[in-house]
């Protein structure tokens, strides 16, 4: 990647990222379309480096409340932020079929 797609790539999460927070903080839902919508584009996201599947994007999601780094970027954008989408990521794993308990690297 050059120096301009790093920025862009850069500015395009941080915007989500803020999107993530604001959507948390108006209330809404895990499992509901704007939410599902939202862990799709995160999936996306990730997508960009190499195939997230829904399962995966599951276990992706729970190093982020595992480690400290990871909760300290999400929850300093809202507090609670974290654990919200680690909610969102498994009700939209699971309206895509697959069960957040036993997901698996696949």
């Amino acid at each position: 990647m050059t120096t301009d797609d790093w920025t862009e790539h850069k500015s395009r999460l941080e915007s989500f990222e803020s999107r993530l927070a604001s959507a948390m903080n108006d209330g809404v839902a895990p499992g509901s379309p704007e939410a599902n919508d939202l862990a799709e584009e995160h999936r996306a996201i990730l997508s960009e480096w190499f195939a997230v599947s829904h399962s995966m994007h599951v276990l992706i999601s729970r190093g982020y409340v595992a480690d400290a780094g990871f909760r300290e970027h999400y929850d300093s954008r809202a507090e609670g932020l974290t654990k919200w989408l680690v909610e969102v990521i498994g009700a939209n794993a699971a309206a895509n079929g697959v069960d957040p308990e036993t997901a698996e690297w696949v």
